[in-house]
């Protein structure tokens, strides 16, 4: 008789059960690793759709056709006013977050089989629910939405100093208004996918301008700190033509604290395409027609106001003949590529200049934050130069009858005295020039 056969009737009845359920359970145990090796567990869901029976292998080719059931052909509607932007979500950047989901699903999967077990288990008896998400290739979404950026919208406008009344004056900013495509990003970012078109509304959000009236409170600008008035005659319109251009190429001008200005770089080149006219210049000592002519007096002006300011001169000329709108030695020449006027703001405060003409009045203003110091400067004439003569004979004069045919006017030398008070106390005199002007020639029309 086979010895397997007398084994199996030696066994007891508890034994043989014993051995049957062994070997049940084995067969169960390996069913259930097959199962948890091959499929994605049961009672999962991805967007309500359940993924029982996918294999494994097939995860990322499920994920894929459920993201493309839900986004395919679906709409990015963007809605401003009357304004609709419609695109294919997949053509801007827009897609799903199934790659997270899939990398969590994978994740089920531990290198102890009994956790990958337990983790089955939990689901099996508590079902668990992935719902898609957008998600946003940020560089490819900016680059296909430009044309949102042809809203129109409120550009910013800085805060800015304004003379009125005598004083500068700060005008309040405006804040702009710009897409806020951050925003926009993070809204998309947040919705979930369902199976109607993404439609949203444009956001904004405010643009602060460059420059605040907080800032400009700042700089100091509050009272005048030196000003200067002189007269000209406004008949002669092409030299009051130059005047007004001049004034206005300043007017506004505003200096940090150690900022030099200069009155050719401010000015600018002064030639007929930029509006300037011929009138009376100094050339040694004769006078002729040039173009730009006239505008030292704004630059003696602004010199003044200058020195009465306490502000420090970098570079300054007087004019090789005397001039009628300021004393002696207190005029400022200027030629475009030789000779400039320069100043520096020596205060810890910016200065704001205003340029004005009115009537016959040509007036600088500096504004600032005052100090305790009162100027007065004090121009001294140090000699005369007599003008010469020169005679030009005419035979159609009879002998010794003369014509005066221009009168010539005598030559100076002179300084500038400045005194500078506190609290009516002279605390500093000083000689800020001593200049020399030329006398011009009379001519006289002599008979023979």
């Amino acid at each position: 008789m086979d010895k397997r056969v007398i084994f199996v009737h030696i066994l007891t009845k508890t034994q043989k059960i014993f051995i049957i359920t062994l070997t049940i359970g084995y067969i169960l145990f390996s069913i259930i690793c097959i199962l948890t090796s091959v499929y994605v567990p049961y009672n999962l869901f991805v967007q309500d759709k359940s993924l029982n029976g996918t294999k494994l292998i097939h995860l990322k080719e499920t994920l894929d056709d459920i993201e493309d059931s839900l986004l395919n052909e679906k709409k990015l509607i963007i809605e401003h006013e009357d304004e609709t932007f419609s695109y294919n979500v997949s053509e801007v950047g827009i897609f799903s977050n199934k790659e997270q989901i899939e990398a969590d699903i994978l994740a089920i999967y531990d290198k102890n089989f009994l956790i990958t077990m337990h983790s089955f288990l939990e689901i099996f008896l508590n079902s668990k629910k992935y719902s898609l998400n957008y998600k946003i290739h940020e560089d490819l979404f900016l680059e296909n939405i430009r044309d949102i950026d042809k809203v129109r919208l409120g550009q910013p406008i800085n805060a800015e100093f304004e003379y009125i009344d005598g004083k500068v004056t700060i005008i309040q900013e405006v804040n702009g208004t710009e897409v806020d495509k951050e925003k926009l990003i993070g809204v998309i970012a947040n919705s979930k996918i369902d199976s109607g078109h993404l439609v949203l509304e444009l956001p904004f959000k405010d643009v602060v301008p460059e420059i605040t009236s907080h800032e400009l409170a700042q700089m100091g600008i509050n009272e005048i700190i030196g000003e200067f008035t002189t007269v000209f005659n406004p008949n002669l319109t092409n030299r009051t033509n130059n005047l007004i251009l001049s004034t206005g190429a300043i007017n506004g001008k505003i200096l940090a604290p150690g900022e030099i200005f200069s009155f050719n770089e401010t000015v600018g080149q002064r030639t007929i395409e930029s509006g300037y006219k011929a009138s009376p210049i100094y050339v040694g000592d004769t006078i002729r027609d040039g173009v730009g002519g006239g505008i030292c007096q704004v630059s003696s002006t602004i010199y003044n106001a200058v020195l009465l300011a306490d502000l420090k001169v970098i570079e300054r000329r007087n004019h090789s003949l005397t001039v009628p709108y300021v004393q002696l030695s207190r005029d400022a020449t200027v030629s475009w590529g030789t000779v400039d006027f320069k100043f520096k703001n020596n205060t810890d405060n910016y200065i704001y200049i205003y340029g004005n003409i009115e009537n016959n009045q040509l007036t600088i203003e500096l504004h600032g934050t005052n100090s305790e110091k009162t100027t007065v400067l004090t121009s001294e004439r140090l000699s005369t130069i007599s003008p010469k003569t020169t005679y030009i004979y005419d035979k159609q004069l009879s002998p010794g009858k003369e014509i005066i045919v221009s009168r010539g006017t005598p030559g100076y030398t002179s300084r500038l005295i400045k005194e500078t008070y506190i609290d009516d106390e002279l605390i500093l005199r000083e000689v800020i020039s001593t200049d020399r002007y030329l006398p011009t020639t009379t001519i006289i029309r002599r008979g023979r």
